[in-house]
């Protein structure tokens, strides 16, 4: 007699039923599939603000490190230079240093005026102490924060060169605020809206340690050599502080005339301007910088 009941032999295959019983328990429907998606997208949204906030924080921790080695590579400078802080532009870069090799078209300290000369850029002044060869540093001067469009390092020559294609706009200010000296003292809205004035009035550039005594006096832990060169690399959305209306976040990493460097967090332009040390009395172009802009000194007598 010949059996009807389903063979379990291996070699004669599984039998149907078995087989749909498996498909039915592990197949998705679309409703399990669409809840399943729904959970992915739920833990992506509460995630990815972490997620970025850590990458940001690491970011400033390389911001941080890089103008950490900038001060320190400016104090070596100055042990081997007479204690005088590097005189020298803070770009190579006709529309953003007037007295650069670029925005004068000639090499560094060729004279053009009465006590005017062309400056070296920072980047030249220090490539020796950043690293080998005479490009070192150059990745140094990049924020891993900003955006490809505000750095430039170009041509043969960027940090001292004026052909056509030399150009060093590095992510890091030195605080060389005597290469505003004219555009300040016309004033007018550029020179108000960017406080130019107030820029200024805190360079360092050139002067000897002894001469930096800003007016109130502070330490050398609160004198600003290098900081983020603008407000939009780490505040969220990248905003202006120049040009955004009321408080924001703002962060930037600052290095100091002692040799140290701290990243700082600030609201809004009064605030930014509190980050730096106040006016320094000096001259340049035998003109009094107290005579010129009375009212960043208003302890001071001309």
């Amino acid at each position: 007699m010949v059996s009807s009941k389903p063979s379990s032999d291996p070699q004669m295959g599984i039998a149907p039923g078995h087989a749909d019983a498996s498909s039915r328990a592990t197949a998705f429907t679309l409703v399990e599939l669409l809840v399943v998606i729904g959970i992915i997208a739920v833990m992506i949204a509460i995630l990815l603000p972490s997620l970025i906030k850590a990458r940001e924080d690491a970011r400033r921790v390389v911001c941080l490190s890089h103008v950490r080695q900038l001060t320190q590579a400016a104090m070596i400078y100055v042990g081997d230079n007479g204690a005088t802080l590097p005189e020298a532009s803070s770009v190579n870069s006709a529309a953003e240093g007037p007295f650069s090799p670029r925005g004068r078209l000639a090499e560094p300290w060729m004279p053009f005026g009465l006590e005017k000369y062309v400056l070296p850029s920072i980047g030249g002044a220090l490539s020796k102490y950043l690293g080998t060869g005479e490009h070192g540093g150059e990745q140094l001067w990049r924020c891993p924060s900003a955006g490809p469009e505000t750095f430039s390092f170009a041509g043969p020559n960027p940090y001292n060169g004026f052909a056509k294609n030399d150009e060093f706009k590095p992510n890091y200010n030195y605080m060389a605020g005597k290469e505003m000296f004219v555009n300040a003292s016309l004033g007018g809205p550029i020179a108000t809206t960017f406080k130019l004035r107030e820029w200024a009035t805190r360079n360092v550039s050139g002067l000897r340690v002894a001469q930096v005594t800003p007016t109130p006096r502070v330490s050398s832990s609160r004198i600003v050599l290098f900081h983020d060169r603008a407000s939009t690399y780490h505040s969220r959305g990248h905003r202006n502080i120049y040009t955004q209306p009321g408080d924001w976040q703002y962060y930037a990493s600052y290095g100091y005339l002692d040799g140290h460097a701290e990243g700082r967090w600030y609201k809004n332009i009064d605030e930014y301007i509190a980050q730096l040390h106040p006016p320094i009395p000096q001259r340049w172009f035998s003109a009094s910088f107290v005579a010129t802009f009375p009212e960043q000194y208003p302890s001071a007598a001309p």
